[in-house]
C-alpha cells in the first residue's frame, strides 16, 4: 500500500511539472523511478480487474488516461524538444553525456534514425526532420565539418598543424580531428 501511494504521488508530482502530459513507457525519473512502466501496470491491473476500486478513483481523479498515451502525441512532443534545443543550440545533435531530457532527447535522435534506416519512419517524419536540419550520419557529417574546418584552418595557417586543444566555432577539435583521435 505504501509503495503505491509513494509511486503515486510521484505521478502527480511529474503532472505539476508537465502540464497536460503523461509519462511514456520508458520514462524513468532522475533517481530512476521508472514511472512510465509503473502506469502500464496500473492499467494492466485495471484490465484484469486486480486494481482496487479506491485505487482506480484516485487515478480517474487525475484524470488517468487508461488507453495510455498515443504515440503519435510521444512523437510530436519529442520532436517539439529537439525544436526547442535547436533553436538553442543551433544543431540537432543532442549528447548522450548530458543529463535528463537532453540525454533522452539523443536517444530519441537515436531511435529516429534506426526507424529510417529499417524503413519505418514515414515520409512526413523524415521531411519534417530534414526541414530542422536533422542529420542521419551525424558521425559522419562531424567527420566532414571538421575536416572542412581543417581546410579552412590550413588555408590561414599554411604548414602548421592545429593544436590538439583547437576547437572550431561548433567544439569540434580540429587538432584531435587530423590526428585520428577525435
Amino acid at each position: 500500500m505504501e509503495r503505491w501511494n509513494t509511486a503515486f504521488d510521484v505521478l502527480r508530482r511529474y503532472r505539476r511539472e508537465h502540464p497536460g502530459e503523461w509519462p511514456f513507457l520508458g520514462y524513468a525519473t532522475k533517481d530512476g523511478f521508472h514511472l512510465g512502466v509503473w502506469c502500464f501496470n496500473q492499467r494492466s491491473r485495471k484490465r484484469e480487474e486486480k486494481l482496487s476500486r479506491n485505487r482506480t478513483r484516485e487515478l480517474n481523479a487525475i484524470g488517468f488516461p487508461w488507453k495510455g498515451v498515443r504515440l503519435n502525441e510521444i512523437w510530436e512532443k519529442s520532436f517539439e524538444a529537439l525544436r526547442r534545443f535547436h533553436s538553442r543550440h543551433g544543431h540537432c545533435r543532442p549528447s548522450w553525456t548530458s543529463a535528463g531530457s537532453a540525454a533522452r532527447l539523443a536517444m530519441w535522435c537515436h531511435l529516429q534514425r534506426k526507424r529510417r534506416r529499417v524503413g519505418r519512419l514515414s515520409k512526413q517524419r523524415v521531411k519534417k526532420l530534414e526541414a530542422l536540419g536533422f542529420e542521419w550520419q551525424p558521425v559522419l557529417d562531424y567527420w566532414e565539418r571538421g575536416l572542412w574546418m581543417l581546410a579552412a584552418y590550413r588555408r590561414k595557417h599554411p604548414g602548421s598543424l592545429a593544436k590538439s586543444d583547437r576547437r572550431s566555432p561548433e567544439r569540434i577539435q580540429i587538432g584531435k580531428l587530423v590526428r585520428g583521435t577525435a
